[in-house]
């Protein structure tokens, strides 16, 4: 039996800083700098490659028995707007999945975090430190679906629920915003 092999694609960053201010966000909606210090995290683009490096700190007063749920929703730009796409993706409780190295991001994200262990062991909490090696952001799948060509955006939501599973103010939001190529 032959196995189908799926298509390759990449993004191509638009933002040199990685994640861009989100869009027509609800007021309990804030930006990755109102949640983390991002003030010794350093991005440097040369030429097609974008190195990261440095570190960046928790800011997010939540509490230590909430579950952080991830929410992502990839987004095509046509016509002069932005147009969600078939493509979403649910993360239950991220703190249990965050080193976890078939997902998806363990890969391009956190197995470059070298202060894993006090990530493991605080995840999100304010106070927690993420220690970067130096890396080049490669953003790329290989999946067998056919994902929209061009300018696209992936728009990323991370929300703590308490115990009774009420939502805790505030949500975090990142906009990855770039062009999807097949190669």
């Amino acid at each position: 039996m032959e196995l189908v092999s799926g298509f390759k694609y990449k993004l191509i960053l638009e933002n040199e800083e990685i994640f861009t201010p989100c869009i027509n966000k609800l007021p309990n909606v804030v930006d990755l700098p109102e949640l983390f210090d991002i003030s010794e995290f350093h991005t440097k683009e040369d030429g097609d490659e974008l190195t990261v490096s440095g570190n960046m700190t928790s800011k997010w007063n939540y509490d230590s028995t909430d579950r952080i749920d991830g929410f992502v929703t990839l987004y095509r730009y046509e016509r002069r707007e932005w147009v969600a796409t078939l493509y979403s993706m649910t993360v239950k409780d991220v703190c249990s999945v965050i080193y976890d190295d078939k997902q998806y991001w363990y890969e391009l994200w956190t197995k470059h975090i070298i202060s894993s262990k006090n990530v493991r062991e605080n995840c999100l909490m304010s106070g927690t430190k993420f220690i970067y090696e130096p890396f080049v952001v490669d953003i790329h799948i290989d999946i067998k679906a056919v994902v929209p060509l061009g300018r696209n955006k992936f728009v990323i939501y991370l929300k703590a629920f308490d115990k009774d599973l009420n939502v805790r103010d505030p949500t975090l939001c990142l906009e990855i915003v770039g062009d999807v190529i097949r190669l």
